[in-house]
C-alpha cells in the first residue's frame, strides 16, 4: 500500500475509499469525517488507557495518573489502575557511590516528609473513584528492567511495608469503593526473598502493629472482591497475626496465594504452621482460587478446611508437604518411594470436590515427612 505524505502516514488508499464514498457531498464529508475521528479517538482510549500504570514513589508518575483519571475525556475511559512500588531498596555505600540514586532516594524520602505522598495517593484515588469505569486497583510487584533499572540490594532484609500501607490509608482517606483489589498472582517467586511489600501482605507485622493492620483491614472493606496474597511468615515465626487475620473481609474473597516470607528452597524458610494453623480455620465463603507454596500441613486440617470452601474450584499447591494420608485415601507408592502424587490428587478433587487441582514439588506421607524433603 502507498503511504500518504500527510503527518499521519495513513494509506493512501484508505483516503481514496473515504473521498469516494462521501461523493461530491460537502457535507456528508464533513459528517463522515467527524464520525471517523470519534471512531478513532473511542478506540484510542480504550487502547492506550484502558490502564494506568503508577509508580506510587516517584510524584511525576502519581501526578500524571492524577491528570490521566481526572480528564473529562480520558477519564472514563480507564477501567484498571496499576501499582508498583519502585521505592529504592538499596544500602548507604549504594546511595554514596551513585548521584542519580541518590537523587531519587532524596526525592522520595522528601514526598514523605512533606506530607504530600499520601495527598497525591488520596487525590488520585478520589478521582478514581468518580468514574464507575474504573472498577479495580491492582498492586503489582516490581520486575526489574521490566518496570525499571535495578533498584539495589536489601541483602534479604524485608522491605518495609511503609508504602503499602500509605497506599492503604489513601484509600480510606478518599472515601472512595471499587469492585476488586487485585494483587498479581503472576508475580515470579523465588527471586524477591519478600522484599517488595507488594508481593504480599505481611500477616506477621500487620498484626504485631494495630495502625497497619487496622488501615489496611479498612481499606480492604472499600472493595467489593479481594484477591489477596499473604506472606505466612517462616518456620521461626512465633506470632501468628491473629489479629491482622481476624480482619480480613473473609467474605470477599475471590482467590488467594499463601507464600512463606522468605521464598526459597531452605526448609526453615517455609511458612510457619501457626500461621497455616491460623488460616486453616478460617473460611472464605466466595474463594475460587487458593495457591499454597511452601508449606507443611496435616490431611485431616487442610481436607477439612478445603472442604468448608464451598466455591472453592481451583487448588494449587507448590513445595507442599501432606502428613498423616491415611492409608485408605492412598497407599500406593511412586519410584521415589513416597506416596503417588496423581493418586492423592484424585482423591483429594473427589474428597474435597474441587474440580481443578494441581501439585508441584509436593510430597505427601502416611505418617510424617522428614524435616528436609
Amino acid at each position: 500500500m502507498e503511504q500518504s505524505a500527510s503527518l499521519t502516514g495513513l494509506p493512501v488508499e484508505m483516503l481514496e475509499l473515504v473521498a469516494r464514498h462521501t461523493g461530491k457531498d460537502m457535507k456528508k464529508l464533513r459528517l463522515v469525517s467527524r464520525h471517523i475521528a470519534d471512531g478513532t479517538f473511542k478506540i484510542f482510549k480504550r487502547t492506550f488507557f484502558s490502564e494506568v500504570k503508577v509508580f506510587v514513589t516517584t510524584k511525576s508518575s502519581m501526578e500524571k495518573a492524577i491528570q490521566i483519571v481526572g480528564s473529562t475525556s480520558l477519564g472514563p475511559a480507564v477501567q484498571r489502575l496499576t501499582l508498583t512500588d519502585d521505592s529504592f531498596l538499596g544500602n548507604p555505600d549504594e546511595v554514596r557511590s551513585n548521584t542519580a540514586i541518590r537523587a531519587k532516594l532524596d526525592a522520595q524520602r522528601k514526598l514523605r516528609e512533606d506530607g504530600e505522598y499520601v495527598k497525591l495517593l488520596t487525590e488520585l484515588f478520589r478521582k478514581c473513584g468518580r468514574h464507575a469505569s474504573l472498577s479495580t486497583i491492582r498492586i503489582k510487584a516490581f520486575v526489574e528492567g521490566k518496570d525499571g533499572p535495578y533498584r539495589g540490594e536489601s541483602v534479604l532484609a524485608v522491605g518495609s511495608d511503609d508504602v503499602f500501607v500509605a497506599v492503604m490509608r489513601a484509600i480510606v482517606l478518599s472515601c472512595a469503593s471499587f469492585d476488586t483489589l487485585s494483587m498479581d498472582m503472576l508475580a515470579v517467586d523465588g527471586d524477591d526473598y519478600g522484599k517488595d511489600n507488594f508481593s504480599g501482605l505481611h500477616i506477621i507485622q500487620f498484626g504485631r502493629h494495630d495502625h497497619y493492620g487496622i488501615a489496611s483491614a479498612a481499606a480492604l472493606h472499600r472493595f467489593k472482591t479481594l484477591e489477596l496474597i499473604l506472606q505466612a511468615g517462616h518456620e521461626n515465626t512465633k506470632d501468628v497475626g491473629q489479629n491482622f487475620l481476624a480482619m480480613i473481609p473473609h467474605a470477599k474473597v475471590r482467590s488467594l496465594k499463601i507464600r512463606p516470607e522468605f521464598d526459597s528452597e531452605d526448609p526453615q524458610d517455609n511458612c510457619s504452621k501457626l500461621v497455616i494453623g491460623a488460616l486453616l480455620e478460617l473460611d472464605f465463603p466466595a474463594m475460587e482460587i487458593l495457591i499454597l507454596r511452601r508449606a507443611v500441613v496435616s490431611w485431616t486440617s487442610f481436607v477439612s478446611f478445603i472442604k468448608r470452601q464451598k466455591s472453592l474450584r481451583h487448588l494449587d499447591l507448590f513445595h507442599v508437604g501432606v502428613n498423616h494420608v491415611p492409608e485408605e485415601v492412598c497407599s500406593m507408592l511412586s519410584a521415589d518411594g513416597n506416596l503417588d502424587n496423581n493418586s492423592v490428587r484424585e482423591r483429594l478433587s473427589q474428597l474435597a470436590g474441587v474440580a481443578r487441582v494441581e501439585l508441584s514439588s509436593c510430597r505427601f506421607s502416611n505418617h510424617i515427612l522428614p524435616s528436609r524433603w
